[in-house]
């Protein structure tokens, strides 16, 4: 191991290690391959989350979407407004993060219309409203 000696301003000699520069590629190129690697395993992890969650909303509604047709209509509405989001049995964050991946093609799949709006900010704070949802499947 090469070594270098460093003068600090008091004029106390500091012998430092230098390592090799391939040492330190060795070093930084694991290092790199380890934060890959938990950087996939994470994202793995959130997939896996993010589809446990949709199937969970997918379920709930597909059954709020046969109960609708089993009265006779054709469409069904989700409305989220700042003082019943928290209430609703799907949160317009979670749509909001899974319906376009996971959610909306399965739907359009099966022959469904997916209209999704979300209000601004500004009129969110006016209204309280915060979006909907309108699932359809007259023509």
């Amino acid at each position: 191991m090469a070594t270098i000696e460093l003068f600090q301003k008091v004029g106390e000699m500091t012998i430092t290690e230098l390592r090799p520069a391939s040492m330190n590629r060795s070093i930084a190129q694991a290092e790199k391959e380890k934060q890959e690697e938990e950087t996939r395993v994470r994202k793995e992890r959130e997939e896996t989350e993010k589809q446990v969650k949709a199937t969970a909303i997918l379920s709930k509604l597909v059954e709020a979407i046969n109960c609708k047709a089993e009265q006779g209509e054709m469409s069904l509405s989700i409305d989220w407004t700042e003082s019943n989001d928290s209430k609703q049995t799907i949160s317009s964050h979670d749509w909001l993060m899974l319906h376009t991946d996971y959610i909306d093609p399965i739907l359009i799949s099966a022959g469904y219309k997916v209209n999704t709006h979300w209000y601004s900010d500004s009129w969110t704070r006016r209204s309280g409203k915060i979006g909907y949802v309108y699932i359809y499947w007259h023509q």
